[in-house]
């Protein structure tokens, strides 16, 4: 459910927040953080497959849609609906 915002109709745009923990055990059993750089190049290949799934699943059950490309991302619209 989207949250409404002062004056307007809630924005009802799907998008998705994944968060990686960044924290780990050591050897000796102490914690530390580590460094989260190395998923920085897997973020957008991660994203080209959340946007497949979602289409995939959107025709699945029975949605028209359609890939717009924005920039260098894609995102799944659903034919019919305006932005």
């Amino acid at each position: 459910m989207a949250r409404p915002t002062k004056d307007a109709l809630p924005d009802p745009q799907h998008h998705r927040h994944i968060t990686v923990a960044t924290v780990a055990e050591r050897q000796n059993g102490s914690r530390g953080t580590i460094d989260g750089k190395p998923f920085y190049p897997e973020m957008k290949p991660a994203d080209a497959l959340g946007q497949q799934t979602l289409a995939y699943e959107l025709k699945r059950r029975g949605f028209d849609v359609e890939l717009e490309r924005k920039g260098k991302a894609v995102a799944v619209k659903i034919v019919g609906l305006s932005d």
